[in-house]
């Protein structure tokens, strides 16, 4: 139980982060740049991660209560979504920056102790 909290707890802290993306990296100033359909799509793109996080992390606490019987394929969706996340992290961000190694470690985390459900 304590692990799902902590997983559940982690997805509702990125949807949250996720809401203020703009204002915590002044997309303001960046975004305007952009084409509107890219600035559209960023903007997009970023709250469908924000609902999709959200979503893990209620799915985790549902489970965690034993409110919902745990469900090995949303399991396994959950742990797709971060290894894709992980494949994007280390195509696309410079991992000689620091905050790039410590979302890869968030991200092994989320996937090692989402996969320790299986077993």
């Amino acid at each position: 139980m304590a692990l799902l909290v902590v997983l559940g707890g982690i997805h509702l802290a990125g949807a949250i982060v996720h809401l203020f993306y703009s204002r915590i990296w002044d997309w303001a100033t960046d975004l305007e740049q952009l084409k509107p359909v890219n600035r559209q799509a960023a903007l997009a793109m970023n709250g469908m991660v924000a609902y999709l996080l959200g979503f893990f992390g209620v799915v985790d606490l549902l489970w965690a209560f034993r409110v919902v019987e745990r469900e090995p394929l949303m399991v396994m969706a959950i742990i797709g979504y971060w290894v894709a996340r992980m494949i994007l992290q280390l195509i696309y961000y410079d991992m000689r920056q620091r905050l790039s190694q410590i979302l890869s470690v968030a991200f092994v985390f989320m996937i090692v102790g989402h996969a320790s459900l299986l077993g």
